[in-house]
Parts: structure tokens; C-alpha cells; sequence
């Protein structure tokens, strides 16, 4: 329960911000979760920057909510429809193929 005031708590807060200057989440079903449920933790230019389909977006959903996001079960799958419309899958790169051989190294 306090983690979820934690989160209450940090979406009043941003709410000012979330006024100033981002741009706003497309119209939808689900648009009123995604505003509440992941701006308590990302920017909207995060959230809409990117681009999964629907399983990518309802894994992501489930992953947030594990670690405290304030959605309830019944949320993410209305969260992922709405997000997998408005922000759907972006094309990989594509792979850069270097000839000949070359050599990797890891530091840590």
C-alpha cells in the first residue's frame, strides 16, 4: 500500500510538467491508464518513443507492474491495446555487416 501512495503521490506532482510542453497521448481506450499508470515513472516522449506490438507492450506493462507501477491486473491489457495502436512495432535495424574479420574485446 505505501508504494502505491508513493506513486499517487509522484503523478500529482508531475502533473504540472506533463502540462508544460509535452505533447499529448492520441485519443483511445486506455489513454486515461497510460497517462496515470506510466507517467508516475517515464516521460511521455519515452513512452511514446517506443514501439512494440501488442505482446511486446503487454510484456513491458507486466514487467512495470512487478516493480510497483500503480495498474491493476484488469489495466494492462487495455494499457497494451491502447499503446500497441497508438505507438505500434518500429522496424529493427538493419544489421550492419562488417567484411573480413575483425576482433572483440570486453573490458569491464
Amino acid at each position: 500500500m505505501m508504494i502505491r501512495w508513493a506513486f499517487v503521490i509522484t503523478v500529482a506532482l508531475s502533473a504540472p510538467a506533463l502540462a508544460q510542453g509535452q505533447a499529448p497521448l492520441p485519443p483511445g481506450p486506455g489513454k486515461e491508464i497510460v497517462e496515470t499508470g506510466c507517467v508516475a515513472c517515464h516521460s511521455l516522449e519515452r513512452v511514446s518513443n517506443a514501439g512494440y506490438g501488442l505482446a511486446g507492450w503487454r510484456t513491458d506493462i507486466e514487467r512495470m507492474v512487478k516493480v510497483g507501477a500503480p495498474l491493476e491486473p484488469d489495466q494492462v491489457e487495455a494499457a497494451a491495446a491502447y499503446l500497441a495502436k497508438a505507438f505500434p512495432e518500429k522496424p529493427e535495424s538493419p544489421a550492419v555487416l562488417v567484411p573480413g574479420a575483425v576482433e572483440v574485446g570486453f573490458r569491464e
